[in-house]
């Protein structure tokens, strides 16, 4: 259902509905029931939607209706563990590009600007508005990114031979630094990479603070806005890969990343290859390099 679909469907069903305010990155209206229910209904670009108020039979109703036909509801994310500092990857599948890490702490001041935003996981969110989101979690947040780019990254996976501890010391480097900026912080959520938990645990234990990982952790402010960033600096060292080298580099590790990577062997030699690509992947023995 789309927003025109969505306010005829309240004239229809007698409800009022106020005039059409703007709110970061989309609209917000409030729809009242004859009986005196109310909700807010807040619209975003990105064709999700956001229902707040009490709970009542109203919300119930336009809840479902918004996430059974076609246009699903945006969850509020989960509060639980807004105090925390949070963080999340990006890159760790992109055969081009650097491994990103950023750890992210929002001021409770900040929580309601952010949730407004139509704040989430990167990976539903288009690149143009990962880049426009970004500058203002920025200016809301403090945060912390730890970018290993393809040489040196190759050069700690010589050393470590394992893409979770290369990891392990990215997430701690970026919440060691995070914390001496954010020592209200209550604790440390991360997006769950492993199932070896104690070894974060281990490595973050001179923080003396809760060190939690939890799959789809992007349910939880920190980590969705530590998500936005990472994948933003990811998109930017690889914007800046493009320029340097003249070509473009696709994302993720398919069969058009081994045509790049053809087509960049072409031109450059394999020592030059190790300064854009991940050379552990399968897409270089694929490549013969």
């Amino acid at each position: 259902m789309n927003w025109k679909e969505f306010l005829n469907w309240c004239r229809v069903h007698d409800l009022s509905v106020s005039t059409e305010s703007e709110i970061p990155y989309g609209t917000s209206v409030e729809v009242l029931h004859p009986s005196g229910e109310k909700v807010r209904v807040n619209h975003y670009t990105t064709g999700k939607y956001n229902v707040q108020g009490k709970d009542s039979t109203l919300k119930l109703k336009i809840s479902n209706l918004l996430g059974t036909n076609g246009a699903k509801s945006q969850e509020p994310l989960n509060d639980e563990f807004n105090l925390f500092m949070g963080s999340d990857e990006s890159g760790k599948g992109d055969y081009f590009g650097p491994l990103v890490v950023v750890a992210c702490y929002a001021p409770e001041e900040q929580h309601k600007s952010l949730l407004d935003m139509g704040i989430r996981d990167s990976k539903k969110i288009r690149d143009q508005k990962i880049r426009d989101m970004a500058e203002e979690i920025m200016a809301k947040c403090d945060y912390e990114a730890q970018i290993l780019c393809p040489k040196p990254y190759n050069l700690t996976y010589d050393r470590l031979g394992n893409l979770n501890q290369i990891l392990q010391e990215m997430h701690t480097k970026a919440h060691t630094e995070l914390y001496k900026r954010c020592k209200n912080a209550r604790g440390i959520l991360v997006d769950q990479y492993t199932s070896r938990a104690e070894d974060l645990k281990a490595s973050l234990a001179p923080l003396k603070l809760p060190v939690l990982q939890r799959i789809k952790a992007e349910a939880y402010l920190p980590v969705a806005a530590a998500s936005i960033l990472a994948r933003f600096f990811f998109l930017k060292e690889l914007d800046q890969m493009s320029n340097r080298w003249s070509m473009t580099f696709p994302k993720g590790a398919s069969a058009e990343v081994e045509e790049a990577a053809r087509d960049f062997l072409q031109t450059y030699s394999v020592e030059e290859m190790q300064e854009v690509a991940k050379m552990h992947f399968a897409t270089s023995k694929k490549l013969g390099v």
